[in-house]
């Protein structure tokens, strides 16, 4: 059974008992505009999210209709398609926990797109269909919060920030105040060994037998993690966490093992609007040590995903981490 515990614990209930084995999957980008419900754009894959204990994705177009569009993202942009406003029916909300989707990260550069009302909207259909979410609230103590789901006695946090390079393009996407709602955001310019930031992941691992850490960054369509992304996953490896999820590029990015743990740079799409290829990866975890995984690429198709249990091609794509993405000696590849 699955079920939301508060973020904070007594310390008497922390690290107890025996850690079970779990098994976690992770998708990309749900992008739903200009889809509706009806198509049931994620029904193909939900076999492979229900054999999992936990199953994420990044919700890249938040559920509501809401109108009113953010003010940070200005007309020429949108004109210039430098900038772009996503939403989606929130029937969709519904259609996430059919498929078995338990938790989406919402820390990304479309949250905030239909303001303050959106976002409430978003996460009250969200929370509605028993889904968890975290990196976004009503002020920053609330996007920073973590959601921790048990999972047969094992506590499992997942946490989820946005980690663009530099302050002004943070600020397009609406970052969380102490007094205003949005988005967690990682305003670190450029330097990743931030006390602050191991503070955050260290409390937040205190917590929990098992951390994961979402993280929306890198370059569109880039097939390979920048050298920010690299160093940035290492800092959270470091500070604690047991395995980092990115997202954005809306591409496959590859995968490694850094001091034995998972990092997955980019999951490219899940659902989109238009002809893609992606993927699912599935971890299996024994005593919070990764024993095996498998990596299932998917089809998007006319708004819907469908599984590719044998395509050799997107295989290929998520293998395909370089000398240049990978620190000799440091980063191990994954191979599936």
């Amino acid at each position: 059974m699955i079920a939301l515990l508060p973020l904070l614990m007594p310390p008497t209930l922390q690290n107890q008992g025996r850690i079970q084995d779990f098994t976690l999957s992770f998708g990309g980008d749900l992008m739903f505009e200009g889809i509706t419900p009806r198509k049931q754009p994620l029904e193909p894959l939900m076999p492979i999210f229900r054999s999992s204990e936990i199953a994420c994705a990044n919700l890249e177009s938040p559920l509501t209709i809401v109108k009113a569009t953010t003010k940070r993202k200005s007309a020429l942009e949108l004109r210039r398609h430098q900038q772009y406003i996503l939403g989606g029916n929130p029937k969709f909300a519904s259609e996430i926990s059919k498929a078995g989707i338990e938790f989406v990260t919402l820390a990304n550069n479309h949250t905030m797109d239909h303001q303050t009302a959106g976002l409430r909207q978003d996460t009250a259909v969200l929370a509605g269909a028993g889904i968890h979410f975290a990196g976004a609230g009503a002020n920053r103590s609330q996007a920073m919060g973590m959601t921790v789901i048990n999972s047969n006695g094992t506590r499992i946090g997942f946490l989820s920030a946005l980690a663009f390079m530099t302050p002004g393009a943070l600020y397009k996407c609406t970052p969380a105040t102490s007094t205003s709602a949005g988005i967690m955001t990682l305003n670190l310019n450029g330097q990743v060994h931030q006390k602050w930031l191991k503070q955050w992941i260290v409390r937040c691992k205190s917590q929990v037998d098992f951390l994961v850490v979402g993280v929306h960054w890198g370059i569109e369509l880039r097939a390979k993690p920048t050298p920010y992304q690299v160093a940035l996953g290492h800092a959270l490896i470091d500070d604690g966490a047991d395995l980092v999820y990115g997202c954005h590029p809306h591409v496959l990015e590859g995968a490694v093992l850094y001091k034995g743990k998972p990092i997955l740079y980019s999951m490219g799409n899940l659902v989109s609007p238009t002809f893609a290829t992606g993927g699912i990866v599935k971890l299996n975890f024994q005593a919070r040590q990764l024993r095996s995984c498998h990596f299932l690429p998917i089809m998007i198709k006319f708004g819907r995903a469908y599984p590719l249990f044998r395509d050799p091609r997107a295989v290929a794509k998520m293998n395909q981490l370089d000398r240049e993405a990978c620190l000799k000696g440091v980063d191990v590849p994954i191979k599936f």
